[in-house]
């Protein structure tokens, strides 16, 4: 049953694929916290001397295992059979608690699972025949034109009241007062 993707090919998950894994591995008292996950994770890779024995503890994890078992499946590599077996094995679970497992997975995750083509370089696509539409450019309400206005008239009057105050001073001989005039 191990078949190749076509490597035009592509696996698409709905976005609530990990939320929904997450509740599965509620419900079989299997689900870990992120948080704990990495903590856990940092300590064992903190031991790894290389990048290869840090990237094979990272993948001995469950919940990496988990995903890539969850896409051997949706790719049919391996059978329903070969994923409850392995299931039963990284999680530690009984043969029924690993099928159940199973029967949920491929229900919720894998059967939503979408195998998409997608072009290859050099090839012709509806994508390259298709001219491009610009994207409409919303005209301008009475009433943003009002508040555009307004703004100028602001920003005219900020600009006068920020500019430099000239004293002018008003003499005349019967005032011993003086004072500025703006």
């Amino acid at each position: 049953m191990k078949q190749e993707l076509p490597k035009n090919q592509e696996i698409i998950f709905p976005e609530e694929t990990s939320f929904i894994i997450d509740e599965i591995l509620k419900k079989y008292q299997l689900y870990r916290e992120p948080k704990e996950i990495i903590r856990q994770l940092a300590k064992k890779i903190a031991r790894g001397q290389t990048f290869k024995e840090k990237m094979e503890i990272s993948d001995s994890e469950p919940e990496v295992k988990l995903l890539k078992l969850i896409r051997k499946r949706v790719e049919e590599k391996i059978t329903y059979e070969y994923l409850y077996r392995e299931l039963q094995q990284v999680f530690n679970v009984s043969l029924t608690t690993a099928k159940s497992l199973a029967t949920d997975l491929e229900k919720n995750v894998v059967d939503l699972a979408v195998k998409v083509s997608i072009a290859e370089e050099g090839s012709s696509s509806l994508a390259e025949h298709t001219p491009i539409k610009p994207l409409p450019i919303a005209t301008p309400s009475e009433e943003s034109l009002d508040e555009q206005g307004s703004s100028k008239k602001r920003t005219k009057f900020l600009k006068e009241e920020s500019a430099p105050i000239k004293k002018k001073s008003v003499s005349s001989d019967k005032d011993t007062y003086r004072e500025s005039v703006e």
